[in-house]
């Protein structure tokens, strides 16, 4: 019997469980890059993200109305060049005990096309504070990606 065909197996499961364990245990990361110039924009395209349930869009929404800031919603497949400034997002769901909440956000700023701007939440399994609102949220999120906030701080 070969006893290194019998350890390889037994070393990659191994290897899938941990990184498995790990995939639970990720921590919160946090990018931020706000998009200079964005405030000046006289108009904002908001392209719809057809993958992303529609609260995502309403926060925003909600956020340039807050703000007194123009906007025009744009379908899906629109290009991030059909505008001089274009907001595009992505979020992520999950449920835990029975709880439905924003684990991960994307929003990104681009200008003529190019992107200028993002701000990334992934939140951490261990984080206290995975259950804030995910209106407050993105609204935090878009604040920040105007540059009217320097870094995120959660609700407790």
């Amino acid at each position: 019997m070969n006893v290194c065909a019998m350890t390889a197996p037994r070393i990659m499961a191994i290897g899938l469980l941990c990184l498995l364990m790990l995939a639970g245990c990720r921590k919160t990361v946090m990018i931020h890059d706000p998009a200079e110039g964005i405030s000046t924009a006289p108009v904002m395209c908001l392209v719809e993200n057809a993958n992303t349930p529609a609260g995502f869009l309403h926060a925003i929404e909600g956020w340039f109305e807050k703000q007194d800031i123009a906007y025009e919603l744009k379908p899906h497949h629109t290009e991030t060049d059909s505008c001089e400034w274009t907001i595009t997002y992505t979020g992520w769901w999950e449920w835990e005990n029975d709880t439905y909440y924003l684990s991960d956000a994307e929003i990104f700023a681009h200008r003529n096309g190019v992107q200028v701007g993002r701000e990334t939440l992934l939140m951490g399994r261990s984080d206290k504070t995975r259950f804030e609102d995910g209106e407050q949220r993105i609204h935090k999120l878009m604040d920040m990606l105007y540059g009217r906030a320097l870094h995120y701080t959660p609700t407790e």
